[in-house]
C-alpha cells in the first residue's frame, strides 16, 4: 500500500497509514544516508567485472536465522564522475551471498538510524559503502 488512503465510515473519515508509516510507528523502519546529504559518487574505474573486487555497497543482516529481515525501500545513487567512454562500461550487479560478508579496503561504514525516536536505534544490520575507491568483498 502506498500513500495515505482514507476510509469513510458512518462516524466520519479515518486516515489509513501507508506501509512505511506503519513500520515507522512500530519501530521497524530505519534509514541509512551519506553523512553529507547530496554528496555524489566518484567511483574507481574498473576495466572488468568481478564478484569480489568491485565492492560498492554491502548490507549484512546479522540477525539469527528466522529473525528480522532487511527489505530495501529505496536506493538512490548519484554519480559525479565522468561517464565511461571507449571500451569502459558501467555496470551494477546485485549478488546475494550465502553468509555474512564485509567489504575491505576503501570502506565507509554507515549506521542505520531508527526513524521513530521512541524506539532504540540499535540494529544488527551492517551497512558499508566504498570510500574513495573500489572496496573488496
Amino acid at each position: 500500500m502506498s500513500g495515505i488512503q482514507t476510509l469513510t465510515t458512518p462516524n466520519g473519515s479515518v486516515a489509513l497509514l501507508s506501509s512505511r508509516q506503519m513500520l515507522a510507528a512500530l519501530g521497524k523502519f530505519y534509514t541509512v544516508t551519506e553523512p553529507t546529504l547530496g554528496t555524489g559518487v566518484a567511483y574507481a574505474l574498473k576495466t572488468a567485472t568481478s564478484a569480489t573486487d568491485n565492492g560498492f555497497l554491502c548490507v549484512s543482516n546479522n540477525n539469527a536465522i528466522g529473525g528480522p529481515n532487511i527489505i530495501f525501500d529505496r536506493l538512490s545513487i548519484t554519480e559525479t564522475a565522468t561517464a565511461p567512454t571507449g571500451t569502459l562500461r558501467m555496470t551494477f550487479e546485485a549478488i546475494q551471498e550465502t553468509g555474512i560478508v564485509a567489504l575491505t579496503g576503501f570502506v565507509a561504514t554507515r549506521t542505520p538510524v531508527q526513524v521513530n525516536n521512541a524506539y532504540s536505534s540499535s540494529t544488527r544490520a551492517t551497512v558499508q559503502a566504498f570510500s574513495a575507491g573500489a572496496a573488496t568483498v
